[in-house]
């Protein structure tokens, strides 16, 4: 790979929508023509993506151990009854 490949992933430097300046992936305006959205279209539904799929994995998650810890107890409660 070469040098100048590794520079633009280090400082993940995109082309602004607009003007085509080159601008931070990290950028809220272009400083080049102030465009307050400069970002690809599909840098937005990355991210927009990204954030539906991480949602979905937590409540996944979240939803297993509290499954898993409403289970024990259940089991834990009838064990109780039973000995009584």
């Amino acid at each position: 790979m070469n040098k100048t490949r590794v520079l633009n992933k280090k400082t993940n430097l995109i082309s602004c929508r607009t003007c085509q300046g080159k601008i931070s992936r990290n950028a809220e305006t272009c400083p080049h023509c102030g465009d307050s959205s400069p970002l690809p279209a599909n840098e937005y539904l990355k991210s927009g993506l990204l954030k539906i799929v991480l949602a979905i994995v937590g409540a996944f998650i979240l939803y297993n151990v509290a499954h898993s810890i409403l289970g024990n107890m259940q089991n834990n409660l009838t064990k109780q009854i039973r000995q009584k």
